[in-house]
């Protein structure tokens, strides 16, 4: 089982001399930038300040209308991160330096970047990530009601992935496949995709690699009722300006829930690819492993040591876009956004956003104030543990959790009457008090299992069964 074991040290973000400005930026959408070796050499991340793109003053001509960009940060001997600089913005779209251009086709107006994804191959640095399109009021892809910079449902914004490749991995070119069309994958929605209710944003996240001789891109797609995985498959042409010269491939895949990145990785002693995803809440990884990358495991749980980091336990969407990239070291680093804790400035990790979640900043609240964070995952046997049950009384239940090595397992117990009634509690010390009521007569079948946490394994109490009866009324004469 992968396992957290160590790290949850935030590494990155707006301002990394202090946590005065954590909560007026964010970044996000890590993916490591891997040297001519395999090395670790840098990041790149999605990120914005907290500021108003078009106060007065600020028009569609303008580059300060825009939203979020894509940096690079340099990994220095040590251990250390540079602050970063911008390598896709604004400036670096053709198409919306040309006023007259953008003015006469506002519908390629791209308002923010996102997701980026990077392979160095035979000497040049390839990158897909997603742009939001038709975009002129900053919306990326939500619709609602609308911003300070106007309507979010007309224009009606989506993302599609774009293409682009570097000689240095920090000055890209942006492939278009028409002059203002820098569409690599996807496209714009259909009538009934722009309608109150729709779902449709397109394509929103991608994870790129290079295997054998094709480059695959797995993203996540927002249709107009459903959330998907899809995969594509691009031959390598490497006398091609852009690497690429044939169109994209739709193939099958048996990846599954919301995409995270995929990645390879030799912690499991021989070559996989691996996924990881966010869990169901946002607050854990699901990884899927895979020999071809069109089979993949069932999705298991990324078990994590450190409380509140990547755990199931933080508050909801504290991991995003989690990453995992094989280290020098032999073990798998683990990178994600989050906004809980900043131990180099003194802020503890506790569960809870270290900004708070403000509704009234829109749909992306949770992304403000969001930093990446690393830490080491490794395989790991789980530690085997024994759950007993007990009832002093009906109605009453200790619960009692031990590992077979001595240690003291952390988690939640669930204690459950068959006839549907449940309750979770936390384990102290190894033992949780749980309270049922039995309102109804007869038997009840109670049981008990151990909702395991960090290096623990699960384990299930044998069931108990009890017997309620009521005394019988007198009639009344």
């Amino acid at each position: 089982m992968l396992t957290i074991t160590s790290g949850g040290r935030r590494i990155i973000d707006r301002d990394p001399d202090s946590a005065v400005t954590n909560c007026l930026g964010w970044t996000y959408g890590p993916t490591p930038a891997l040297g001519t070796r395999g090395e670790l050499v840098g990041m790149y991340t999605t990120s914005d300040a907290l500021t108003n793109h078009c106060r007065a003053g600020i028009g569609i001509d303008s580059n300060l209308r825009f939203g979020d960009a894509i940096r690079f940060h340099a990994l220095f001997d040590g251990g250390a991160w540079s602050e970063g600089f911008n390598v896709i913005d604004r400036t670096r779209l053709s198409w919306m330096n040309d006023v007259a251009f953008l003015n006469a086709n506002l519908q390629s107006f791209a308002g923010h970047v996102a997701s980026p994804s990077v392979v160095f191959r035979d000497g040049r640095w390839y990158m897909a990530f997603a742009a939001s399109l038709d975009d002129r009021n900053l919306c990326a892809g939500e619709h609602y009601a609308g911003n300070a910079c106007g309507s979010c449902l007309d224009p009606w914004s989506y993302f599609v992935i774009v293409w682009a490749v570097s000689d240095d991995g920090v000055n890209w070119r942006v492939r278009e496949r028409a002059p203002g069309d820098p569409t690599f994958l996807g496209r714009p929605p259909i009538a009934a995709e722009r309608v109150p209710g729709s779902n449709y944003k397109g394509l929103t996240r991608v994870s790129l690699l290079a295997h054998g001789d094709d480059f695959y891109l797995v993203a996540q797609y927002w249709a107009l009722n459903s959330i998907q995985i899809v995969m594509y498959r691009v031959p390598f042409d490497p006398s091609s300006e852009w690497g690429v010269s044939a169109a994209p491939e739709a193939v099958s895949t048996s990846l599954t829930g919301f995409l995270g990145s995929i990645s390879r990785t030799r912690v499991f002693g021989e070559e996989r690819f691996i996924a990881l995803n966010p869990d169901v809440r946002g607050s854990g990884i699901t990884y899927q492993t895979s020999t071809n990358l069109i089979d993949w495991t069932p999705p298991a749980a990324m078990r994590s040591a450190i409380p509140f980091f990547a755990d199931g336990f933080g508050y909801d969407v504290s991991v995003i876009d989690p990453i995992a990239v094989d280290g020098a070291d032999g073990k798998l680093h683990v990178f994600f956004a989050s906004g809980d804790g900043d131990a180099d400035h003194g802020i503890a990790r506790d569960g809870r956003h270290d900004c708070g979640l403000y509704a009234e900043f829109g749909p992306t609240a949770v992304y403000l104030g969001t930093g990446i964070y690393e830490a080491i995952a490794e395989p790991l046997a789980l530690r085997a543990t024994r759950t007993t049950l007990a009832s002093p009384t009906p109605g009453r239940y200790t619960v009692r959790v031990a590992a077979l090595d001595g240690t003291v397992p952390q988690g939640n117990v669930v204690v459950r009457d068959l006839a549907g009634t449940f309750r979770i509690a936390p384990l102290v010390n190894g033992i949780a008090s749980v309270d049922i009521p039995l309102t109804t007569a007869g038997d009840h079948l109670i049981q008990a299992w151990f909702d395991a946490q960090g290096t623990w394994d699960a384990s299930r109490a044998p069931g108990i069964v009890q017997t309620v009866t009521f005394p019988r009324r007198r009639a009344v004469r």
